[in-house]
């Protein structure tokens, strides 16, 4: 059965075809009886174990690991350093992935090793890396582990190579690929050591992995269940060739699954080693007591943390196809030990789109939140989630159904992730502010939350196909802080220590030219009494190639999902841009040394003849001409406070540094300064920004006058809305007049409605704008 079957769809019996209503001879009945036990003892599709699938607790403790606690009970120490080698065997084997792997993805961070129990419980992550994949790693392993249960033929023995690349039955999307092999001491399977990488090419309609485009689950490429591919540490070569066929870069995909084998298996070596120093009872014991300890400091972090309801709400602002307004609210509540996280009210799920998320996910990129922002002391395992409950109506967009697109499930995700991320700034807050607060966490606006970077594919210099994602995803930049400005393209939100790549060598392995890659671009920044950091713009062409295509996936460009906190501003909304038919290939070559343009120079200065045009961040596959340009820039992080309580030097010095205009200067931090001395003028800053307080106090009216004259009794009627308005049990699917209740939810076919509700849909894709005036502030 797959995991949309109705719960009652075991109970319907084939009659065979037989007539209920003549009498039937004993040899029939007997005929029919034999076909209906067959029929029922048949699955036509061995589809994915919703059980599995939408549960994350960790398995109850076997008697092996009961009887391996008691063994290591009264040897603390010696624990401590098995649990400490445990960590550093996962960290060896990261660090030998990202040095000979082929993915850019595995080369600067997109990538993750992990232990796990025999029972398939994550029990330790690598330091770095890209948590949720490792996190849902554990549930093919479950999906394994069934089937070995329940079917006697199959095996699992030493040696035996397993792969997945599903989000169905556990993942992101299924440009992330795992190998997962078994831990064995003598004839006992102990435990499991597996490799996640971000592959990017997997044969789907688009090149690189992640296709916008992608209307069906047939769109997306190469999807693999969780299989065995090799057994003796040798990877299946028939299976291997399947592989390759599938997608279009076939070196890719045979050195990486080779990557992954070679690294699990060095951590596999090692924990043979381990277990020859200690014996396997400190392993298996070991995993087991990580869990359990991490679970008792959740719980003990959690009811310090003040209980009560906390709520915040982010929009997604497009489909990648089309612009609209996705909700996401997300409710927090804290009652004792235990935590309550509520996405219900969120829009359907979008029957071809790509931007649908499975539930697993959804709990799976909540793990950053706590162990990278809120509690990054915690150990990086799945325990910290045995106190924590996440709600979402089933059949909406944080918790889709199996036979919709998740290629760009991020799109979902990631302000997913923000809204709880907020949500958890204002319940510790009071926490924060006591003597006994967690010394690991800083109170802090929305952290950067997309992928904003180019995807691509085509032929590259040396003649392979290519195709992938730039790994400037991995540079979000960060929050403002309580006491300290957020830094620039700091890091990607789901992976710790990422790293975006040299240039040097991507333009040495692809066609790229990279025009400008590291510079911050002015004014992008969340204001506040702290600022959010800047991004960085990622100006391209290409040359020496028969094709190639960009591609782009972004949200933020109509309506942000980051936000402050406190009165901080969140990130700007943010376009991408292209010049088509020209060629700076050709100015470059006449005169190398002018070429000094930024983004907002290249839009107001023109200084290529050509046609310029800016949109939103959603760019399907479109073919490139040499030295045409396209170009977009990451995000910014929230700002903290109120800007016009900024200190003023700060303000200044981030002017000098020319991260922002004398605009913002002015009128959004109320700064005065003397041009010659470059000096704050800090009488004449006091009195602009005390008039600033007066002006408000004049605009300002009763919280709850402002409520009245605010809200509205439906959604916008000019824009196609999606997810509740002010009750969660009416979800709103495009339009007023089209609602549903949550245990109704049916998927939205896109396509269909843009030719129902045509007006909804009459911005073009693509508007021209011939014109950019100013800084992005000024737009």
């Amino acid at each position: 059965m797959t995991d949309d079957t109705p719960d009652d769809a075991t109970d319907r019996k084939a009659d065979g075809g037989v007539s209920q209503a003549a009498p039937v001879a004993e040899d029939e009945r007997s005929i029919e009886a034999e076909m209906t036990e067959f029929l029922e003892g048949e699955e036509l599709f061995e589809g994915p174990d919703r059980e599995i699938m939408e549960q994350h607790s960790m398995e109850p403790r076997t008697d092996r690991q009961e009887a391996a606690l008691d063994a290591i009970a009264d040897e603390d120490v010696t624990r401590m350093v098995v649990n400490n080698q445990l960590q550093a065997i996962g960290n060896e084997g990261l660090d030998m992935a990202m040095q000979i792997a082929s993915s850019p993805g595995a080369k600067w961070g997109d990538l993750i090793t992990g232990l796990f129990t025999r029972e398939g419980d994550l029990a330790v992550a690598s330091s770095s890396g890209v948590l949720s994949f490792i996190v849902l790693q554990g549930l093919p392993i479950k999906h394994v582990m069934k089937k070995w249960r329940e079917n006697p033929d199959y095996e699992i023995n030493e040696g035996d190579v397993f792969h997945h690349m599903d989000a169905r039955y556990g993942n992101i999307h299924n440009a992330d690929q795992s190998t997962f092999i078994p831990v064995f001491d003598g004839d006992e399977h102990i435990a499991w050591a597996s490799c996640v990488i971000h592959e990017g090419e997997n044969g789907s309609t688009e090149p690189g992995g992640i296709p916008g485009d992608a209307e069906s689950p047939y769109d997306e490429g190469l999807k693999t269940q969780p299989m065995k591919i090799g057994t003796d540490y040798e990877l299946d070569e028939e299976l291997i060739t399947f592989f390759q066929n599938s997608t279009r870069d076939k070196k890719l995909t045979r050195n990486d699954h080779q990557a992954r084998l070679a690294s699990v298996m060095r951590m596999i070596d090692r924990i043979d080693e381990v277990i020859d120093q200690y014996g396997a009872d400190h392993v298996v014991g070991g995993l087991r007591h990580s869990l359990e300890s991490a679970e008792e400091e959740m719980r003990a972090r959690i009811e310090a943390t003040p209980d009560g309801t906390y709520r915040h709400t982010t929009f997604a602002d497009s489909t990648l196809k089309e612009d609209c307004l996705i909700k996401i609210p997300c409710e927090i509540t804290i009652e004792g030990d235990e935590i309550t996280i509520d996405y219900r009210g969120a829009g359907p799920e979008f029957d071809d789109r790509a931007t649908n998320a499975i539930f697993a996910s959804l709990k799976s990129v909540l793990m950053p939140a706590f162990l990278n922002f809120i509690w990054p002391d915690l150990p990086r395992n799945q325990a910290i989630f045995e106190p924590v409950h996440i709600e979402a109506d089933r059949g909406s967009i944080v918790h889709c159904t199996r036979e919709v697109p998740n290629a760009q499930s991020m799109m979902t995700l990631f302000p997913a992730f923000s809204s709880m991320e907020q949500s958890m700034m204002k319940a510790l807050y009071p926490e924060f502010t006591q003597e006994n607060r967690s010394e690991a966490t800083d109170i802090h606006a929305n952290h950067y939350n997309c992928i904003n970077g180019w995807t691509y594919g085509g032929t590259n210099q040396h003649g392979d196909f290519v195709g992938n994602i730039v790994t400037d995803i991995n540079t979000m930049p960060g929050a403002a802080r309580w006491d300290r400005d957020g830094l620039h393209s700091q890091a990607a939100f789901f992976c710790a220590m990422g790293d975006m790549g040299e240039t040097e060598h991507y333009e040495e392995e692809y066609p790229f030219v990279a025009l400008s890659r590291a510079r911050l671009l002015k004014d992008l920044q969340g204001f506040g009494r702290y600022r959010g950091g800047h991004g960085h713009q990622q100006v391209f062409t290409h040359k020496n190639t028969p094709a190639w295509a960009w591609l782009a996936t972004g949200i933020g460009s109509r309506f942000p999902s980051v936000h402050g906190l406190y009165g901080g501003y969140g990130a700007p909304a943010i376009p991408a841009g292209r010049i088509k038919d020209a060629n700076v290939l050709e100015l470059l070559e006449e005169d190398p040394e002018d070429w000094e343009y930024d983004i907002p120079d290249l839009m107001q200065e023109k200084p290529l003849d050509g046609e310029y045009t800016t949109w939103d961040l959603g760019l399907q596959q479109e073919l490139a001409e040499e030295g045409e340009v396209y170009w977009v820039t990451q995000g910014a992080g929230g700002g903290l406070g109120d800007p016009i309580e900024r200190d003023a030097e700060s303000v200044l010095e981030d002017l000098e540094k020319d991260l922002i205009s004398e605009w913002v200067l002015e009128n959004i931090y109320e700064v005065a300064y003397d041009e010659e001395t470059m000096m704050v003028d800090e009488a004449a800053t006091e009195e602009r920004r005390e008039s600033k307080r007066e002006q408000r106090l004049e605009e300002g009216v009763p919280f709850d006058e402002f409520v009245d004259d605010w809200e509205t009794e439906t959604p916008p009627l000019d824009m196609p809305y999606f997810g509740s308005w002010h009750d969660k049990e009416e979800i709103y699917a495009g339009w007023v007049n089209q609602r549903m209740a949550p245990d109704e939810l049916e998927g939205m076919p896109m396509n269909f409605f843009r030719t129902q509700a045509p007006a909804l849909f009459d911005t073009p894709k693509y508007p021209p704008r011939p014109e950019y005036k100013g800084d992005l502030s000024d737009d």
